[in-house]
């Protein structure tokens, strides 16, 4: 259930706001979605947001590594730390915060692992087998 909610804007945030929704493709009634990411820049300190490819993604601080690289790997490697930290190189805050991120947003993960194992074997199905180097 979606609340609608009324706020006061001075002149150049609204600018700002228009600005954003056009890049996003959006109107600016749209600002939910800037909300919402503002507000999980806040529940999970450190990491960040891009654009890609399959839309926006949230990334593993200090890294420019989207959380569901991250989250595949904690999958393959059953939420070992270590294991996480050693093969990315990072901190175990970076990655105690990008899995309490994938924890809480398992939907978008699953959805961007899915994107991306798609892409990948779209890109095998495109190539001819002497050129397919698996490693």
């Amino acid at each position: 259930m979606s609340t609608q909610i009324n706020i006061e804007l001075e002149a150049e945030q609204h600018a700002r706001l228009r600005h954003a929704a056009r890049e996003m493709d959006q109107t600016p009634d749209a600002a939910a979605a800037l909300v919402e990411e503002g507000l999980r820049l806040r529940e999970f300190p450190g990491i960040h947001f891009r654009d890609t490819g399959i839309g926006r993604q949230a990334f593993v601080p200090g890294l420019r590594l989207p959380i569901y690289f991250l989250a595949e790997l904690a999958r393959e490697v059953a939420n070992d730390i270590d294991a996480i930290m050693e093969y990315y190189g990072i901190s175990a805050d970076a990655v105690t915060v990008s899995l309490a991120y994938a924890r809480a947003h398992t939907a978008e993960i699953d959805r961007a692992i899915a994107d991306n194992l798609a892409a990948e074997d779209a890109l095998v199905a495109s190539l001819t087998p002497e050129r397919i180097v698996t490693v």
